[in-house]
């Protein structure tokens, strides 16, 4: 919603689903841009505010966002069982404090130095897609950011005959994508299991 001063966007209102590596402490009322994590975030933070105050009500605008996530080889939680709300096993404890923050000011992956390493196998990757849509309210003029998170086992893209091309999307990432989707911790053995003839 707008902020009185200066005219930025700012969030007024969430539920507990937030975007990966965000924290409601980090979300709640902050300009929009904090949560770009994007190493070019700084530089559209002009445009996005300019689509912001030009967004109409009949244009919802959607886009895919993806990326790796390590799950425990055998679930730690009933509930949550392939780490949707929180990627404990990967990003470790939600509420250790990260140098430059998780998600928030921070252009690179920074996970808990303390977790213990995660199983890096096939059986423990996934890759997490999030359908994400901006669309304004009628009455109130408010923009809603909504999320609906997919997680399917890489082992089922392998299946589907679709391992190759995910391992040259990886293969495409520049350095700072490279770095920003925390791929130090699984690429090598992701590319392994996508490279392995089958």
């Amino acid at each position: 919603m707008p902020s009185p001063t200066p005219p930025k966007y700012a969030l007024a209102l969430s539920t507990s689903c937030l975007l990966p590596f965000t924290t409601f402490a980090i979300a709640h009322s902050s300009p929009f841009n904090r949560f770009r994590r994007r190493p070019d975030a700084s530089k559209l933070q002009a445009s996005m505010q300019r689509f912001f105050q030009k967004m109409s009500v009949d244009k919802p605008v959607s886009r895919n966002n993806y990326f790796i996530q390590v799950v425990p080889p055998e679930p730690l939680d009933a509930v949550d069982p392939e780490e949707l709300a929180w990627g404990k096993n990967q990003n470790g404890e939600e509420d250790v404090k990260r140098e430059g923050g998780l998600g928030a000011k921070s252009k690179r992956y920074q996970r808990d130095e303390n977790a213990p390493q995660p199983i890096v196998e096939a059986r423990t990757l996934r890759l997490r897609s999030e359908r994400q849509t901006l669309r304004r309210l009628p009455k109130s003029g408010v923009i809603v950011f909504g999320i609906r998170t997919y997680m399917t086992p890489v082992s089922r893209l392998v299946e589907e005959g679709v391992g190759e091309r995910l391992a040259s999307a990886v293969r495409g990432w520049s350095e700072d994508i490279d770095e920003y989707k925390g791929s130090m911790l699984y690429k090598e053995a992701l590319l392994a299991y996508l490279d392995s003839p089958f």
